[in-house]
C-alpha cells in the first residue's frame, strides 16, 4: 500500500463553611444585582448583532469572529469593566489551520479513491508519504479483561488492520455481556490509544461508514484547527 483530618479542626471546617456561605450569598446578590439590568429587549439587540451578517457566522480564526470579539471587547469597555489579561480583553494563542491539499492512496498498484474507497480524518496526520508491505490483522483491536486481541502482538513499523465496533452473539457485546456496546466501540479513543501503544506505522479501520462520510465531503474539505504543536506527526 502506497499513502503519498478534634475539636478544633471540627470549628475551623465549621467556620470555613459559614465563610463560604457568606461569600456565596455576596455573589449570588451581585449577581441578581447585575442580573436585573438586563432586558430581553438590550439581550435581544446584542445578540441580533453578533448574529448578523456582518459578523459572517463568528467562525474560528475567520474575519467574523474577530469582528465579534471587538465588538465584546468595547462593550465591556462602555461597562467600564477592568480588563483582565495584562491591562487587555484579548489574549493570544498559537492557532493554526491544517488542510489536506492532497490524498492519493494505492493497494498493489491499484488507485483508491478519497470518500469512496477510503476516508482520512482532517486532523489525523501531518505528512505521509511512504510504501507499507507489511500487514498486521489485529481483528477488533481490542484488549479488555475478558476479550483480548492484542496480547502478544508486534505491530511497530507495521500497519494495524482492524475491525470497527465489538463482537457480538444474539444482540448482546462478548465485552459489556449486554445489548449495550462497551466504550470499545462507543468511544473512537480507547480503541486507537490501545493500537498506538502498540506503535504500528499506521492504522487501518475496516467500516461501513464510508457513505455517511461522503455525505460530509464538506467537513474534509475544510481547514482543522489546531492549538499549539500539531502532534499528528509524520509518516
Amino acid at each position: 500500500m502506497i499513502l503519498n483530618i478534634t475539636s478544633m479542626k471540627k470549628h475551623i471546617i465549621i467556620t470555613s463553611l459559614m465563610a463560604i456561605a457568606l461569600f456565596t450569598q455576596a455573589q449570588d446578590k451581585t449577581a441578581m444585582k447585575y442580573a436585573a439590568t438586563i432586558t430581553s429587549a438590550d439581550a435581544s439587540k446584542r445578540l441580533n448583532i453578533l448574529a448578523s451578517d456582518a459578523f459572517e457566522g463568528r467562525e474560528t480564526g475567520k474575519p467574523g469572529a474577530a469582528k465579534a470579539a471587538q465588538y465584546i471587547k468595547e462593550q465591556f469597555q462602555s461597562f467600564g469593566l477592568k480588563a483582565p489579561v495584562n491591562g487587555d480583553n484579548f489574549q493570544l494563542l498559537d492557532l493554526k489551520e491544517k488542510t489536506m491539499i492532497k490524498k492519493d492512496l494505492s493497494v498493489n498498484g491499484s488507485a483508491l479513491n478519497f470518500l469512496k474507497d477510503y476516508y482520512v480524518l482532517p486532523n489525523a496526520c501531518t505528512n505521509i508519504k511512504n510504501t507499507f508491505t507489511d500487514f498486521v490483522f489485529v481483528g477488533y483491536g481490542i484488549a479488555a479483561a475478558n476479550y483480548d486481541d492484542l496480547s502478544g502482538l508486534s505491530l511497530a513499523g507495521k500497519v494495524a488492520v482492524v475491525l470497527a465496533g465489538e463482537p457480538s452473539l444474539n444482540g448482546k457485546s462478548l465485552i459489556s455481556g449486554s445489548n449495550k456496546m462497551s466504550e470499545w466501540t462507543t468511544s473512537r479513543s480507547k480503541k486507537l490509544n490501545a493500537l498506538k501503544a502498540k506503535k504500528p506505522s499506521v492504522i487501518v479501520i475496516l467500516n461501513n461508514e464510508i457513505s455517511r462520510m461522503a455525505a460530509n465531503k464538506t467537513y474534509f474539505e475544510k481547514p482543522s484547527l489546531i492549538m499549539g504543536e500539531d502532534k499528528a506527526g509524520n509518516i
